[in-house]
Formats: C-alpha cells, structure tokens, sequence
C-alpha cells in the first residue's frame, strides 16, 4: 500500500486530487493539508511513503520547494502546479513527477506506478524484518519483540492489540498509528483503519461469494474476516 499526503491551499483542488488517489486499489491518502507548516506535520505524524505538492501556496507563504529544502526524510513528492515553467527545477530537486492541473486520470495513474516502482527499490535494499525487535512496555516492564513474532496488531481505541504467532495476546497502551510510523517493513501491510497483519505470517486466504476473505494467520486460532476495501488492499500488495 502506497501512502500519501496531498497539499494544496485551495480546497476544492486538495480534496478533488485525495479522492483521485483514494480511488487507486494500491494508495491510502493518510493526511491532506494546505501549507508547508502542514504538510510538515503530516510528514512527522503520519511518515507516508510520498507527498503530492502544489508549488503556489498563496502570497508570503513559503512554496513547495522549501520543504524540499529542509527535509532530508526518504520521501518521494510529486508536484501539482497550473504552472509548466517549474517542472526543470522541480526534477533538479529530486521530484518523482511532475503534474499539471487540472491532472487527468491516465496521468495520475502513470505518476502512482512510478511511486509505486521507486518504493519497492527503496525496500528491496531496506533490512528485512526477521532480526529487528520492538519495545513494548507491558505492567510497567519494557518487553522486546522480534517482529517476525507478530501476527497481527489491532486497534482497541487508544490501545493495541497485539496477537503474537505463538497464540498470545499483549494489550499495549499504544495507538495502532504510532506502531505504523514505528514499524516500516514490507511485511506489515496496514489493510485497515484498525488492522494491521504481518504477511509473512498468512497460512491461507479463503474467498467468499460476498467479497470478504477470510485470512489464517501463524498461531491465531481463528482466521481474520475482511471486508471488501481490505481485500482490495492486500490483493494490491500481493501483486506489488
């Protein structure tokens, strides 16, 4: 899964642009904002995997480059501008692409697979998760856990279930958005709002006429039901 963040002061382009990403089977728009103050929030906050910049922000407010300027994070931006004249300047600063508005659908979507591509490059070459460890704090101890040991984490409010492939359950005082900024594996696939499951873990994958499937994670003694979105979601990152 692809995650975003879309930026543009004008808000009828912003939600326009999310609602075209959003309609992609392989992007999750995690956050929209409307200034660089913003969208450097939502960097820190959400840690999305690429950003869709509009280079004009409004008189006296800092443009799209200056974030580029300051940030040394490995995120990919795409610019959204009316304006064709910035497009040298925007791929001498590193940008993925380059999209003028109003972005048509066939150039949206050439602009995700290049994304898309440059992601998997950058994970090819990150650590796998079999040797990396995360601290939990469990009844006032800190606890370390391999992360090929976790099956699955879900969301219980301001808490985390965490369902281990041995068949234990922690219940850790964490959000499940603060596990996935934490955590940056392949591996873990968030393919909802409260669930996130570690695909090294899955047994089985069983399909129902209604569009869910029933997923069979290592050491989980019932298999986990999803609904259509989530589907779509994990089909999107099996094939990637």
């Amino acid at each position: 899964m692809l995650r975003v963040i879309v930026v543009d002061d004008e808000p009828p382009a912003r939600r326009l642009l999310s609602r075209m990403c959003n309609a992609h089977d392989a992007v999750e728009v995690v956050g929209t904002g409307a200034s660089m103050a913003e969208a450097k929030t939502l960097l820190e906050t959400h840690a999305p995997d690429a950003a869709f910049l509009d280079i004009n922000l409004g008189m006296g407010k800092p443009d799209g480059f200056a974030i580029l300027r300051a940030d040394e994070n490995p995120y990919d931006f795409v610019f959204v501008t009316a304006h064709a004249d910035h497009a040298v300047r925007a791929f001498d600063h590193g940008a993925a692409d380059y999209l003028l508005k109003p972005v048509e659908p066939e150039r949206l979507e050439r602009a995700i697979d290049r994304l898309i591509v440059r992601q998997r490059e950058r994970r090819a070459v990150s650590p796998g998760a079999s040797d990396e460890r995360i601290a939990i704090r469990v009844d006032g101890a800190t606890q370390f856990l391999l992360l090929n040991e976790i099956a699955m984490l879900q969301a219980e409010g301001d808490y985390t279930r965490v369902h281990l492939t041995r068949g234990r359950e922690i219940l850790v005082s964490r959000r499940l958005g603060q596990f996935e900024v934490e955590i940056e594996h392949r591996e873990l696939v968030r393919i909802s709002r409260s669930i996130i499951i570690n695909s090294s873990t899955i047994e089985a994958i069983k399909h129902d006429a209604g569009g869910k499937q029933a997923v069979t994670l290592r050491g989980q003694t019932e298999p986990v039901i999803i609904g259509r979105t989530a589907a779509r979601r994990l089909r999107a990152w099996s094939k990637g």
